[in-house]
């Protein structure tokens, strides 16, 4: 006499499973990322096993913003949200069972790689012939060239994360866990 035990829906399981690993997991798994690297523009820094916050400003509350012509606007806004566009470009470029490619940047965003891993910036820049007034009177500056050795401070926003392992492996178990539930 054969044991006969409530019945394993194994098959059913292994189908859902198939199906998940190959189509929805790969998706999942970048929106789940794209919503941890959008969470660090909201702390101000980059967590991976630990919390590093930004850099501030040089000077932010000393200079406040003239020195970028804003009249001082610059003052306290967030680092690395002025129009809000790098934080947009941040986009899923395709997503497959095996591997998952997440950009920032675009076109109009080519700054996104010098904020994420710093570095230096080198180079030239024209400099117009413009007018302005020192003690009531008119002087003219004539154009100009200005040499550029700046270096940009690392405020990395994306990149590999023990946050986001942690918060995919919870994911992961969780949706294993619906779908033998569904089997």
């Amino acid at each position: 006499m054969a044991f006969q035990g409530p019945k394993i829906p194994f098959e059913s399981f292994l189908r859902n499973y198939n199906d998940f690993r190959l189509r929805r997991w790969p998706r999942l798994v970048g929106r789940t990322l794209l919503a941890v690297f959008d969470e660090n523009f909201d702390h101000g820094g980059f967590t991976d096993k630990v919390f590093i916050r930004w850099k501030p400003r040089k000077n932010d509350t000393e200079n406040r913003g003239r020195r970028l012509g804003d009249g001082g606007r610059q003052q306290g806004r967030a680092l690395l949200i002025k129009t809000g566009a790098l934080r947009r470009s941040l986009r899923i470029n395709y997503a497959l069972p095996s591997t998952v490619h997440l950009l920032a940047g675009s076109p109009d965003v080519p700054y996104a790689g010098i904020h994420n891993e710093g570095g230096p910036i080198t180079g030239t820049a024209s400099v117009r012939s413009f007018e302005r007034t020192v003690k009531g009177k008119a002087q003219t500056v004539k154009a100009h060239t200005r040499t550029l050795n700046i270096q940009m401070p690392r405020r990395q926003f994306m990149g590999p994360s023990a946050k986001a392992t942690d918060r995919l492996e919870r994911q992961f178990f969780a949706e294993l866990n619906k779908l033998w539930e569904q089997a």
